[in-house]
């Protein structure tokens, strides 16, 4: 038999001393500090999670919902010819590139030849009475038929009429335009910003030529397609569309008197 090499010795009796007191505390038994559960939840909710960032105030203002700020309520109705003027919530809710949020009704105003046959005659007529107005009222501020008092003045008033008559003129005759071209998009297929909005506590209505926005405390009753609320304390009217595109003017009438009866918020 083929002599066995020596056995290696065992060093398992014999461990070695370490000469470092740090090597000694390494090389001992790993001593495990119980865990306080609250301590550990303190941590991970100091270490793990960041604080939370704040968004930028131009941030903040996108993020928030275009339906929630048309929905604030208005001290009293709104009736403009002049788009800078509406609310930026509402005036983001007319224009026709954006889009509708949800939450909002709208009852789009088919535009036919018959309004823009109407808004003519509506022109006309209050052209011609203007100018008679103006015309008899420059007569009778140069030869008064009366005579003139320092207590009554001129008689002006038909002068004033005259001129009011002309400016509605002008808007009527204007909106024949806006007409055309919203007929013809709407022939197109695409979507205008004429009709009504029925929002959370304000009802809008995009004409042609103005825009009028009603909270609901100033909302009175509705009749058939004729809506009635109050201005500064005195009563005003309206008409819902007479057709409404992919809809029916009972559906808008429905919507609004809804709207009605709910709890002002």
């Amino acid at each position: 038999m083929a002599d066995m090499p020596p056995p290696l010795p065992s060093f398992a009796a014999t461990p070695l001393e370490p000469v470092d007191p740090l090597i000694a505390a390494l090389a001992g038994p790993a001593v495990v500090a119980p865990i306080d559960p609250a301590a550990t939840d303190d941590r991970a909710d100091s270490v793990v999670a960041p604080p939370p960032l704040r968004p930028s105030s131009a941030v903040a203002v996108s993020a928030e919902s275009a339906a929630d700020a048309v929905a604030m309520p208005i001290d009293d109705v709104l009736i403009t010819i002049d788009h800078d003027k509406l609310p930026p919530a509402v005036a983001a809710l007319v224009d026709p590139l954006g889009q509708i949020p949800p939450g909002v009704q709208f009852f789009e105003k088919r535009i036919t030849p018959r309004d823009m046959v109407v808004a003519g005659l509506w022109a006309a007529g209050l052209g011609f009475l203007g100018l008679i107005c103006i015309v008899f009222g420059a007569i009778e501020i140069i030869h008064p038929t009366g005579p003139v008092t320092v207590s009554s003045g001129a008689n002006w008033w038909p002068l004033a009429f005259g001129f009011t008559c002309g400016i509605a003129a002008w808007v009527m005759g204007a909106s024949i335009p806006t007409q055309f071209r919203a007929r013809a998009a709407q022939l197109a297929g695409q979507q205008t910003r004429i009709g009504i909005f029925v929002t959370d506590n304000l009802l809008i209505e995009g004409t042609e030529s103005a825009f009028t926005l009603i909270p609901r405390p100033a909302f009175v009753s509705i009749e058939g397609r004729t809506l009635r609320y109050t201005l500064k304390g005195q009563p005003k009217s309206l008409r819902l569309p007479g057709e409404i595109v992919g809809n029916t003017p009972e559906a808008a009438a429905h919507a609004v008197m809804q709207w009605a009866s709910l709890p002002v918020a």
